[in-house]
């Protein structure tokens, strides 16, 4: 399981980082980061971005929506406030059989 799995993050991490993430121009330098940071953490908040990504809340908030349109992240908590997210499709790959 082991091999397989990591075979599969290398694909999902080639999809992401080559299709969505370039996507969003001036913002690819951050984007990354957090790209790197979720593979860690794959479980976070905007106030985790921030602080993780040294950022203005306004900005995190903005990366987070554009993780989220893009399907990288998903709201996992159904609050309006203190909201979570999830990189499902990576937590998945450990679930998975």
């Amino acid at each position: 399981m082991g091999i397989l799995t990591f075979e599969r993050i290398l694909k999902l991490k080639e999809e992401i980082e080559g299709k969505r993430i370039v996507t969003l121009g001036k913002k690819l330098p951050k984007a990354k980061r957090l790209m790197d940071i979720l593979y860690k953490k794959p479980i976070l908040s905007v106030a985790h971005v921030e602080e993780l990504l040294d950022i203005a809340k306004p900005t995190a908030n903005s990366l987070v929506d554009d993780f989220v349109h893009l399907r990288i992240l998903k709201e996992i908590t159904g609050a309006r406030r203190n909201r979570m997210f999830g990189f499902r499709e990576y937590i998945k790959l450990f679930s998975d059989k």
